[in-house]
């Protein structure tokens, strides 16, 4: 049998002078602009991370996160709709919303239908 994976249970994030733990059912997504990774909860509250998108996505259950794109790491229960986008691409809808678009690519469009359906 070989040895079962351990993803991250849960990410500490900084509140003014105090350290708080934030459990990975309560992420929506992680998402990263101008060179700061932000963790957002599920109530729309962020906080930005010391780990990278890359780093982060190590880290979390890929059955839970996907990769959407360079920028966002999303969790399977914040994808609110799946538009067909232009050559194939894929535009999400998020809970919550996440200024700007959020597009999967024409390559990793199959891989995103197949671990939305749950048959990773």
């Amino acid at each position: 049998m070989g040895q079962r994976t351990q993803y991250r249970q849960r990410f500490l994030v900084s509140q003014r002078d105090s350290i708080k733990p934030v459990p990975v059912e309560e992420i929506a997504y992680f998402y990263s602009e101008n060179k700061v990774t932000r963790l957002v909860r599920t109530d729309g509250v962020w906080f930005a991370i010391g780990e990278t998108l890359e780093e982060v996505g190590e880290q979390v259950d890929p059955r839970r996160f996907f990769r959407a794109n360079r920028q966002v790491l999303v969790r399977i229960e914040s994808v609110v709709t799946v538009h067909k986008y232009f050559n194939g691409k894929l535009k999400l809808t998020l809970n919550p919303v996440l200024s700007g678009e959020v597009v999967v690519s024409r390559e990793r469009a199959d891989s995103f239908r197949a671990w939305l359906s749950g048959s990773v």
